[in-house]
């Protein structure tokens, strides 16, 4: 009888250490499972961050090359207008400012 005994405690021993076992695999598939799909998340994220900074930059690479396009356009037709200026004119602006700046001459 205590060998009828035995043998069940060892057969459920046997039987807890099969399911400890059993669920220790289980358990490290589903951690590996989780940390491919973290992984894959992880991936898909930093690919749509660089997507983004890409986006980003070309939008601001194209916003500074639209400003410079402005810049340069607004100067050319400022300088435009200044070379139309006669000499004569000039020297009347010039004479103005000079008379402002200057002292007056003494008789």
């Amino acid at each position: 009888m205590e060998q009828d005994i035995l043998a069940e405690i060892f057969a459920a021993e046997k039987e807890v250490q099969e399911r400890l076992a059993a669920e220790q695999r289980s358990s490290e598939e589903l951690l590996a499972r989780v940390k491919r799909e973290l992984a894959e998340q992880l991936a898909a994220a930093e690919e749509g961050l660089k997507e983004e900074s890409g986006k980003v930059l070309a939008d601001a690479r194209e916003a500074a090359a639209q400003r410079a396009v402005a810049l340069l356009a607004e100067t050319v037709s400022r300088a435009d207008r200044l070379d139309r200026i006669s000499d004569e004119a000039l020297q009347e602006v010039v004479a103005k400012r000079l008379t402002g700046i200057l002292p007056e001459e003494q008789s």
